[in-house]
C-alpha cells in the first residue's frame, strides 16, 4: 500500500470549502459523526470525502449561521434541501433526484432533514440530522452547500 493510501486511510475526511473563511471540521462524536461549518459571509460550498467511506453512526451537521435560508446535500444524483422560516421554527424540505423536479418532502419521509434551531447557548446554532436515505447508502462524498437569510 502507497503512503498516500495510508494517509487517506488515516483521515477521518477531507475537506475542500469556499469562500476563503470557511471553516469545516469533521469530529466524531459518541454515535456518529458531526459536520460543524462556520461561515463568516453566511454563504458558501464544501465537499467532504470521507476515505474508508462514511463512518458508521449518526451524522449531523451544525451550522453556525444566524438563519437557515438554504442547507443542501447532494449524494448520489440525490439533492435534499432544507430552509428554516425567519421565526426559527418551522423548516421546509424538498428532494430532487437526478435530472428530476423538486417535489416536498414530509417528515415521516426516507429524505427528512430534521433541523432545529439550538438557541439556549452563547452562540445560536442549527443542528441538521441526516436523512434515513443518506444513512442507508452511504456515501463516501457529500456535496454541501448553504445559505444565511441575514448575509
Amino acid at each position: 500500500m502507497g503512503l498516500l493510501a495510508l494517509l487517506l486511510a488515516a483521515c477521518t475526511a477531507l475537506v475542500q470549502s469556499t469562500p476563503a473563511g470557511t471553516e469545516v471540521t469533521v469530529t466524531p462524536v459518541a454515535g456518529g459523526t458531526l459536520v460543524h461549518i462556520r461561515s463568516p459571509q453566511g454563504i458558501g460550498r464544501a465537499v467532504v470525502t470521507f476515505p474508508g467511506g462514511l463512518p458508521d453512526g449518526e451524522l449531523a451537521f451544525r451550522l453556525d449561521l444566524r438563519g437557515l435560508e438554504r442547507f443542501e446535500i447532494v449524494y448520489g444524483g440525490t439533492v435534499i434541501s432544507a430552509s428554516v422560516l425567519p421565526d426559527g421554527g418551522s423548516s421546509l424540505v424538498a428532494v430532487r433526484h437526478s435530472a428530476g423536479e423538486e417535489a416536498a418532502v414530509t417528515p415521516d419521509s426516507p429524505y427528512w432533514l430534521a433541523t432545529r434551531l439550538v438557541s439556549a447557548t452563547p452562540q445560536p446554532y442549527y443542528l441538521v440530522q441526516a436523512p434515513p436515505d443518506l444513512l442507508a447508502r452511504r456515501p463516501a462524498t457529500l456535496e454541501l452547500a448553504w445559505v444565511d437569510f441575514y448575509r
